[in-house]
This record gives structure tokens, sequence and C-alpha cells, in this order.
């Protein structure tokens, strides 16, 4: 009899634990987190735009798991507007989410913050700053010759870069030379329009390459 009692007693302590454990983990969804208070929100936004580029303002969260749904406010100093001004980010959207915004019309920059809340919590976010251009840099090297070492950058100025020639030979400044290159030094070599130890230099450089 005592042997019976007792173990109806580790049976309902075993099926107590049991439930709580059920309970506890949310039954079918035992190991999936929602909302904790963990998670964190960035906003990302490119450094540099064109006046009246459209562009996208995305925000990464980091430290969520399971289902939720985060609110924002987001705020904007400058010359930009906003396409919305309260967001809410949802899991079943990814970490990262995005919209389109676009630029004014006129230079300056746009200084992006704003608050979130995740549970019952509220949090700042981080200020991405967007500088507008009234004109974007972009190096125009299909102006200049293989070998051109600066290139008008499209904005008034100029970018420079590092060629890697060879000999003069190389003509492509590939830092190599190939059999169309040597032909071109033998026939300026016979015009006298390039010296001996410069043509054997290319040959020993083209033998070896």
């Amino acid at each position: 009899m005592a042997k019976n009692k007792t173990f109806g007693i580790v049976i309902v302590v075993v099926a107590v634990i049991a439930v709580f454990l059920l309970v506890n983990s949310g039954g079918s969804n035992s190991g999936v987190q929602s909302i904790t208070g963990g998670e964190r929100v960035r906003i990302i936004a490119p450094a540099s735009v064109g006046v009246g580029d459209t562009f996208q303002l995305a925000y990464d969260v980091s430290g969520a798991s399971g289902s939720w749904a985060i609110p924002m406010e987001i705020s904007v100093n400058g010359q930009c507007t906003l396409a919305t001004e309260k967001p809410v980010l949802f899991n079943d959207r990814g970490t990262t989410q995005s919209h389109s915004e676009t630029a004014p019309n006129n230079p300056g920059q746009c200084v992006y913050s704003g608050i979130y809340a995740v549970a019952g919590q509220q949090f700042n976010l981080n200020s991405a700053t967007v500088q507008v251009l009234a004109c974007i840099p972009s190096c125009q090297w299909n102006t200049v010759s293989a070998c051109g070492t600066s290139a008008n950058d499209g904005c008034g100025s100029t970018c420079n870069r590092i060629v890697q020639q060879l000999t003069e030979i190389d003509t492509n400044c590939n830092n190599k030379v190939d059999i169309t290159e040597l032909s071109n030094g033998i026939t300026l070599w016979s015009n006298d329009q390039l010296g001996i130890t410069v043509l054997s230099q290319a040959i020993t450089d083209w033998a070896s390459r």
C-alpha cells in the first residue's frame, strides 16, 4: 500500500511539472520568443544623393525573433519630407524594411531620427544624415586613355588613379606586354622612335608573361 501511495505522488508531481512547462513554453510555439525588450532598431540611409533623387530609407531590426511588431515615430530636419512619419515594422516583412523617399530640389542635408517602442519601453533611434548634392561625382574614365591618371568627375573637379604601366610599350597599362604591343614596339624601334634597351626589356616581359 505504501509503494502505491508513493507511486501516485510521483505521478502527480510529474504531471504538475509537465503542465508548468507546457504553459510557459507557449504550447506548440515552444522555444519561440516574442517581444522581449531586447530588440533594437537603427536607421540606414545613403550618405549622399542628388537633388530630386529617389532613395531608400531603411530600418534594421536586431535581437528579435518569433512574432513581433515595432511602432516608430520618425522626424527629419532639413528640407526633406517624410513619406510616412509613423511606420510599423512587422516580423513577416524581414529584419530590414525600407520605403522610398525623395530628396529636395535644392542642395543641403537631411537628418533623420526618431523613437521606437518595444515591450512598453521607448528608445531613441540613431540619427542618419543624408547630404543632398547639386551634382553627384562620377569618374568619367571612358573619356581618357587606358593609361590616363585623371579624369573629369562631372562636377567640375577631377578623379585620380594610379596606373600600373610595365614599360612605354605597355600601351593599355595592364602591367604586361602582349604580342600586339610587342609588334608595335618593334615598329617604333625600326623607325628610331624607341630605344633598343626598351625593346629588349619588352621582349623579356612578353616572354615571361
